[in-house]
C-alpha cells in the first residue's frame, strides 16, 4: 500500500486521463483461492484509490505443454481466468473489474533461440482453439518422425467440431487458416504452416471470440 501511494502522488501530478490497474495472476493452479485473493484485494484497493479500473489477467496454459496432454491426443481444458472474471463480474461490488488473459501463449512463454534441427526432433504440433469456458487442445507427435503434414489431420478434427464458429472460413482469420487446411476446403492449402504460425491464427481466433462475447 505504501508504494501504491507514493505511486498515486506522481500520477496525481501526471494528471492521466485513465489509470487502469493490471492484477496478473499467472497461472492459475487453485481458482477459488485465486478468486478470493482478488476479491480481497480489489476491495481494499479501490477503498483506498477511487477512480481506477481494475483488469484481471491470467492462463492455465503452463510453460511445457505436456502438463496439459500427452502427445498424440486432444483435451478440453477450463479457462479458469475466464470464469474467474464471469464470477467476479457477476456480482455488484466487482461487476466493473475488466476481463485479459494471455490468449493461447502461456504466461511463462519464453523466446529462446534453437537450432532447428533440434526442434525438429523435440518439438511437436500443438494447436488451441478457444470456445465457449474452455480451450479444445490437439497436440501431435514429434516433428522429425511424422512430420508437419500432422496440421492437415488436427485441422480435419477441429472443422468437425461442434463448436467449431459458423463452420465455415468467415468468423475470423484464425478459422480461415484451420478450414483451409482441412478437408473440408475446395483446394486443401498446400502449406501446413508451422508453429509461429498456426499460434498467430489460434491468437486471432481467440481474441475475436473473446471480444464478441464479453
Amino acid at each position: 500500500k505504501s508504494n501504491l501511494q507514493a505511486l498515486w502522488a506522481d500520477l496525481a501530478v501526471a494528471k492521466p486521463q485513465t489509470v487502469i490497474l493490471l492484477i496478473d495472476l499467472r497461472i492459475i493452479e487453485d481458482p477459488a483461492d485465486a478468486k478470493r485473493k482478488v476479491e480481497r484485494f480489489v476491495a481494499s484497493f479501490q477503498g483506498d484509490f477511487p477512480g481506477a479500473k481494475v483488469v484481471v489477467s491470467g492462463s492455465v496454459v503452463p510453460a511445457s505443454i505436456a502438463g496439459l496432454l500427452p502427445t498424440n491426443s486432444t483435451a478440453h481444458i477450463p479457462r479458469e481466468e475466464y470464469k474467474l472474471w464471469r464470477a467476479l463480474s457477476s456480482t455488484p461490488d466487482f461487476k466493473e473489474v475488466l476481463f485479459g488473459d494471455y490468449g493461447v501463449v502461456s504466461p511463462e512463454y519464453s523466446d529462446f533461440e534453437m537450432e532447428p534441427e533440434y526442434i525438429s526432433s523435440r518439438a511437436a504440433p500443438k494447436v488451441f482453439y478457444t470456445y465457449s469456458d474452455s480451450f479444445f487442445i490437439a497436440r501431435g507427435r514429434r516433428f522429425k518422425t511424422h512430420k508437419f503434414r500432422q496440421y492437415f489431420d488436427i485441422s480435419d478434427v477441429i472443422v468437425n467440431e461442434l463448436f467449431f464458429r459458423l463452420r465455415t472460413p468467415h468468423y475470423s482469420y484464425g478459422e480461415q487458416y484451420i478450414h483451409e487446411r482441412s478437408y473440408k476446403a475446395p483446394a486443401r492449402s498446400k502449406r501446413t504452416g508451422n508453429p509461429g504460425t498456426w499460434i498467430k491464427s489460434s491468437t486471432a481466433a481467440h481474441i475475436t471470440f473473446v471480444v464478441n462475447n464479453i
